[in-house]
């Protein structure tokens, strides 16, 4: 019974469904005109001008219920997490395969994702079972994957945004 609502920026609902049927959606983002949905085990796509749906990228094989969150990598690349089975997925938009990121055990239950394309770097907040969840980035580069725990803080971390050189983060737990 999952829906998408629009707000203006003063906060006034323009259309309390915006798109409807989805089942629990989660993280989301807006490329070239299309509106990307985690929902459950699959990426559903719609037109942001029509809000038909217009696509579905199905990563049930993996094994995944939980996607969570979605970061644009570039105009053809996202990033997906799967919370529930500890992946990260870069997700080719173009014909919708996917490949998952090698990690370290650093990265417990990833969940908020946020990417860093003059850097090359993809941060990640995770939210592991025993509530010492990390902040963590990796850095993608011709030698391979290299991986970072940046700060000893640990909890039950969600989202995440970078501004202005600050990394902000929420906690669950506290």
């Amino acid at each position: 019974d999952g829906f998408i609502m629009k707000l203006d920026t003063a906060g006034t609902v323009v259309a309390e469904k915006f798109i409807e049927g989805l089942d629990a959606p989660k993280g989301s983002a807006i490329i070239k005109g299309k509106f990307y949905v985690a929902d459950i085990d699959k990426i559903r796509i719609f037109d942001m001008a029509s809000q038909d749906s217009v696509g579905v990228i199905d990563l049930s094989s993996t094994g995944t219920l939980f996607l969570n969150d979605i970061v644009q990598k570039d105009d053809n690349t996202i990033f997906v997490s799967a919370t529930d089975i500890n992946r990260i997925f870069e997700v080719n938009l173009t014909d919708g395969t996917f490949e998952r990121i090698e990690t370290t055990p650093d990265v417990q239950k990833p969940n908020g994702l946020w990417y860093e394309a003059g850097e090359n770097k993809l941060y990640t907040v995770t939210y592991p079972p025993d509530g010492k969840g990390k902040l963590s980035v990796i850095t993608f580069d011709t030698k391979g994957n290299s991986f970072e725990a940046l700060d000893p803080y640990t909890g039950s971390l969600d989202g995440i945004a970078i501004v202005g050189g600050n990394i902000f983060f929420s906690d669950w737990s506290r």
